[in-house]
Parts: C-alpha cells; sequence; structure tokens
C-alpha cells in the first residue's frame, strides 16, 4: 500500500518537473491517499476484522491485491491529473472548489471511520 502513495508522489513530482508546479487537484489526491494509508496503519486492528481477512486470512487475494492490484491502479487518478491538460497546461481548480472537497473529504472521512468503528466493535465484541 505504501507503493501506491510513493507512485502518487513520484507523478506529482513528474508534475513539478514538467510545469514548475503541482496543482491544487494533484496535490489534494497525493494528500488524501496519503491520509488513508495513514489511517490504515494508525487503526490496523480495525482492518484485522473486515471479512477479506476474516474469511480469507492471508490469501490470493490479500497477496495479489496488495502488491499488484492497488499500487499499479490506484494511482490512476494522480496519472490522470498528470496527462489531462487543457491548452496544454494542468487544469486548475478554484480554492472554492478545493475547499467544498476538502470540506466533502472531512465529512467523508468522519462517516468512514465511524461506521467502521461500529463495524470493528461489533466483531469484536460477539
Amino acid at each position: 500500500l505504501i507503493l501506491w502513495v510513493l507512485f502518487n508522489f513520484s507523478i506529482a513530482a513528474k508534475q513539478y518537473q514538467l510545469f514548475g508546479e503541482v496543482t491544487t487537484s494533484t496535490a489534494l489526491v497525493c494528500i488524501f491517499h496519503f491520509w488513508y494509508i495513514a489511517d490504515y496503519y494508525y487503526h490496523e486492528e480495525y482492518i484485522l476484522t473486515t471479512m477479506d481477512i476474516i474469511t480469507e486470512k492471508f490469501g490470493f487475494m490479500l497477496v495479489f491485491g496488495d502488491l499488484a492490484w492497488v499500487p499499479f491502479t490506484y494511482c490512476f487518478q494522480c496519472y490522470y491529473l498528470l496527462k489531462h491538460m487543457e491548452n496544454g497546461h494542468p487544469i486548475h481548480i478554484s480554492v472554492y472548489y478545493a475547499a467544498f472537497i476538502v470540506g466533502l473529504k472531512c465529512f467523508a472521512y468522519y462517516l468512514f471511520r465511524w461506521v467502521n468503528s461500529q463495524k470493528h466493535e461489533f466483531r469484536r465484541n460477539v
């Protein structure tokens, strides 16, 4: 999973190399993905009670998914932002739109963490 974040940061570095800046949208994608992975490792106890871990243990899906699927496909959002141009320059989003996205992300993260903690507590106490 760490490779996913490293790929995103590499794409952001390439955008900086090509255009002399990292756009707000690319920075947000990198920050949000880093946040998700940091949360994954911080709340690792919650991950161990998910259905894929409980039913398959350390099987093919988990090994293949973490080593091949996740890092090489989940970075497509950042890669798209690098390659998608408007008049030869990266697309910029407004400060208001970025603030809306950050607010939406914070609300969604709150729901994500609340629901997953409830699932974890239920599975741990049953």
